[in-house]
This record gives structure tokens, C-alpha cells and sequence, in this order.
């Protein structure tokens, strides 16, 4: 027995400008269920075929899971299909590190909540192919929930999808290569959306190759050489193999990522913050230790290091104190900070 029942939402304002051509997303009030709601608008006009109306919202009931954000239910007017979500006040990874970077362990927690969001995708023979900071959402227990299945695809015979439509900067070098995407694709997305997450949007951002594609086929973008300072070596290092250029080398499997991640030991969290113009200031929480904060901090058009300690050992103290160093360039200046967050971790 068909039934046809009546649907309403009162949109609001426009939250989360969309990175493509065919939606919106308006923060909306739900009536039938009194409370606030996140609805997708997408354009009837710009899907060329109708089959694909409601395939986004297909993809998000097939992949239900506590890490991946649900579906309430899908609808449509005459001119566009509306999906309906929840709304999560915390906000997106995007919005966490427009200006600084998650600490080491913020960053290892929500790697770990989107790669078991993503092994649940893959579980479900369909992959996401739009993973990055604007798609990771965080509940009111801060935990990451994998978002926006609009470019998702179901895997194709032999595990590969073709006919893409991607988010630029998030291109593989597989997908400029040879127009195809496998699991590896969205690891590699994963891996990109941790780099950003551990050096912040505005180190990301500063890197903008003339020519993508060939910098990414390259492997030159992004940068796997180039970290904030208090990055730890063994993070670094899974970021890079997540990122590696042939995906047959790459980590393999979500699981393999996680596992990964697990095994990294993180002996101070360090919170990096910008305080003023030049000025960074990281302040970290070591483990049965006082806390420490190092500051990189402009000295006319040079920069100077210093360390300081709530409380400290005079031999702890001699230690940070032959760290101190003033009067570098930027570029020497975090050099030596590579050195300092060796030392002190």
C-alpha cells in the first residue's frame, strides 16, 4: 500500500556554504517534530538524471552507523529533494582549525572516530570519496561523525568507481591518473584531513601549488616534509603512509589506519595557539609533569624561543633555559623548534 504524507520545515539561515553546484544547507525548524534540523537542499534542475534524486539519501540509510551522521528522512517539492539530518552545535573539523591546529591527541581521537565511520562506509560496499574538515561533524560528546554522502558511489566490480566528481584539493594522485577510485582514495582523504587537522587550515592553505595536478601526482602537495614543530614523529609518519603517492603502498584498509593510530604514544599534548601578529604560543600538558609553554614570538623581523614551566627542577630548568634562542629568522626559528619538541617530549 503506497502512502502519501505531508512533510514541512521552516528553513532558516544558510549554514556551511556547500562546495558544490547542486545543494544548500539551511539550519531549519521541524514542526511535525518541534526541534532544529539541518536540511540539503539539492536542485532538481542541476541532476541530470533523475535516478540519482535520491541516491545520496540511500547512501546515508545504507551506511547507518554512530559514526557516520543519519538520515531523519528525504523528501521532495517540484523543484528540489530536501534531506534532513540533525544538527550538531559543535560544529565541523573546519570550523576547529581555520586558525590553529587540533592538539596530537584531538587530532589521533577524531582520525580514529571518521576512519570507524569510513570502515563502516566500506563495509557497506560504498565509498564516500569526499572526505575533508568540512565533512567531519562533532556531537556533543565531541565524538566525529562523517558527513555529506553526496558524492559517495557504490564499488564497482574489481572494488574500483569511476565517473568522479571530487573536491579539488582532496584528489588523489590515483583519481588525476587514471579517473578511478578505490578504498585507498578515501584513506588518502583521511590522511589529507589529519594533516590539516594537526597543522591547522592556515598552514594547509598556505600551500598552493600553480599546477594540482601536478603536484599532487608528484606527491609535492601537499608538503609531507613540512609539520608544525610539535607534531610527533611517529604521527608524521602514519599521516605520510596514508598519504603515500602510489596507493599500493599506501595503509590499505580503515582498519590498518586504525590500528596504526592506536600505537601512537603522545607523552604531551601540546595545544598550539595564535596570541598576536607573528606571536604562536604552545602550551602542553605532559604526564606527570608541570605544564610547559613554548613561545615563538616577532622581535622586530627576527623571532625569538622561549620555554617556561609552572614549576621546575633546577636541572629542568638549566635544560629549558639552553633551549631559549633570539634573534632568528622565521625559517631558523622553526628549525629550532624542531629540536625544542624533541627535546621536551
Amino acid at each position: 500500500m503506497r502512502v502519501v504524507a505531508e512533510l514541512e520545515y521552516v528553513k532558516g539561515r544558510r549554514i556551511g556554504a556547500s562546495q558544490g553546484q547542486n545543494s544548500e544547507v539551511h539550519l531549519s525548524h521541524d514542526p511535525q517534530i518541534g526541534g532544529v534540523v539541518v536540511v540539503k537542499e539539492l536542485d532538481k534542475a542541476r541532476i541530470p538524471d533523475p535516478t540519482r534524486y535520491f541516491a545520496e539519501a540511500h547512501a546515508m540509510f545504507a551506511a547507518a552507523h554512530p559514526n557516520v551522521v543519519p538520515i531523519k528522512y528525504a523528501c521532495q517539492t517540484p523543484g528540489v529533494i530536501a534531506l534532513v539530518m540533525p544538527y550538531y552545535p559543535k560544529g565541523s573539523l573546519a570550523d576547529k582549525i581555520a586558525d590553529d591546529p587540533l592538539s596530537p591527541c584531538a587530532a589521533i581521537r577524531m582520525g580514529l572516530d571518521t576512519l570507524v565511520g569510513v570502515r563502516a562506509i566500506h563495509s557497506n560496499g560504498l565509498l564516500h570519496l569526499d572526505i575533508k574538515p568540512s565533512n567531519v561533524l562533532f556531537d556533543s560528546a565531541n565524538r566525529a561523525l562523517v558527513a555529506d554522502f553526496g558524492q559517495s558511489e557504490v564499488l564497482g566490480p574489481g572494488g574500483v568507481v569511476t565517473g568522479l566528481r571530487m573536491y579539488d584539493r582532496a584528489i588523489p594522485p590515483e583519481c588525476f591518473l587514471h579517473g578511478a577510485a578505490i578504498v585507498a582514495t578515501d584513506l588518502y582523504q583521511v590522511g589529507l584531513t589529519l594533516y590539516r587537522a594537526v597543522n591547522g587550515d592556515r598552514w594547509f592553505n598556505s600551500q598552493q601549488p600553480s599546477d594540482l595536478r601536478s603536484a599532487v601526482i608528484s606527491g609535492d602537495f601537499p608538503d609531507r616534509n613540512a609539520f608544525a614543530p610539535h607534531v610527533p614523529s611517529r604521527l608524521r609518519t602514519v599521516i605520510r603512509q596514508a598519504l603515500d603517492k602510489d596507493h599500493t603502498t599506501r595503509i590499505p584498509t580503515a582498519t590498518a589506519f586504525i590500528d596504526a593510530l592506536t600505537q601512537i604514544a603522545v607523552s604531551i599534548d601540546w595545544r598550539q595557539s595564535t596570541v598576536g601578529p607573528g606571536h604562536v604560543r604552545w602550551t602542553g600538558t605532559p604526564l606527570g609533569r608541570a605544564g610547559l609553554e613554548v613561545d615563538l614570538a616577532p622581535n622586530g623581523s627576527r623571532y625569538d624561543v622561549t620555554i617556561h614551566t609552572v614549576t621546575s627542577t633546577a636541572r629542568r630548568a638549566k635544560q629549558q633555559a639552553a633551549l631559549w634562542k633570539s634573534d632568528m629568522t622565521n625559517r631558523k626559528a622553526y628549525d629550532h623548534l624542531n629540536k625544542v619538541f624533541r627535546v621536551l617530549s
